[in-house]
């Protein structure tokens, strides 16, 4: 489609070794690039007819073009933020509720204006590299929808392992999945069935609730989510004490470490008097009330299941 529209010319040619290159890239200091993005924009929104656009490979640019053509930006990185500028505005006055989603790797402060929605990277099958990204765009990321990349699993996962996938996503942000659902066996669908419907419930709490991590561990395995309904993700058998807040009125906390064990030491936890243990298919094992001694309380909740505490 570039060679049929004459842009042959627009592409960018990087110098390798005294040589210059042709590089697969339209050079956004071009001013036929600028064009071709609003034509896609266009073409995407008016033609097809579709609700949004992911961005992806910006950061294969190259740091610079070399090529014998017009260039109306100075450098790579102002023309490639033109370019999105265009991309975006021409979406959002084609169709105002478009969804403009970006990758980590070119997601940033810079291009934040021209996003709602903001995603980590390819993780497939790892959920603890997945919640890391995942902080790591909050940082920057308020305002802004937060997304994990789609997570999966072969049909050999446990059940366990299967429901730490499902928690990471629905304490991540707007869950995803990339799986091929008529080879997963029944109990998978089941707990992914489970965890969707728990996040459909919660979803405004989820959504509107203070996010921030409780550990200085790069793998951000301890995280919350507070509000009135709070949600506590625990990722590692050793969990640091502190202090609830007074306003929780229901805590939910995943067990996605490898104990059934759960250390609970928590500052206040003897104001919650009803405790209900749930499996990985998030479904009642019992009921019972907080044993706690000087704010350290031990329970047993399977791993991949929850754990709710209610006053």
């Amino acid at each position: 489609e570039t060679y049929k529209r004459g842009l042959k010319r627009a592409r960018c040619k990087v110098r390798e070794g005294g040589n210059l290159v042709d590089n697969i890239n339209l050079c956004p200091q071009n001013p036929l690039t600028l064009k071709r993005m609003e034509e896609i924009a266009g073409y995407l929104f008016s033609e097809l007819g579709v609700n949004g656009i992911w961005i992806d490979f910006v950061d294969s640019l190259p740091w610079e073009c070399s090529a014998d053509h017009e260039h109306i930006f100075q450098t790579i990185g102002e023309g490639a933020t033109a370019c999105l500028e265009r991309l975006y505005k021409t979406a959002v006055s084609l169709r105002p509720d478009a969804v403009i989603e970006y990758r980590i790797f070119h997601g940033n402060l810079n291009t934040k204006r021209f996003l709602n929605v903001q995603e980590t990277t390819d993780t497939p099958h790892n959920y603890d590299d997945n919640r890391r990204l995942g902080v790591y765009v909050r940082t920057f990321a308020s305002g802004v929808v937060i997304k994990t990349d789609p997570t999966m699993w072969s049909p050999n996962c446990s059940d366990k392992e299967v429901a730490k996938h499902c928690a990471t996503m629905i304490i991540g942000g707007v869950p995803a999945f990339s799986l091929d659902l008529p080879s997963l066996p029944e109990s998978h669908l089941k707990i992914l069935s489970a965890y969707l419907s728990f996040y459909k419930e919660h979803r405004k709490s989820l959504f509107e609730g203070e996010f921030r991590p409780l550990s200085a561990n790069p793998s951000f395995p301890l995280n919350i989510i507070e509000g009135k309904e709070s949600f506590l993700y625990i990722g590692q058998n050793a969990v640091p004490p502190f202090e609830m807040r007074k306003g929780w009125e229901v805590l939910y906390i995943f067990n996605c470490s490898e104990s059934e064990n759960l250390p609970l030491p928590f500052k206040g936890i003897e104001r919650f008097k009803k405790a209900t243990i749930l499996n990985e298919f998030l479904e009642k094992v019992m009921e019972t009330s907080l044993a706690s001694t000087d704010s350290l309380c031990f329970i047993k909740v399977p791993v991949g299941g929850m754990l709710k505490l209610e006053h």
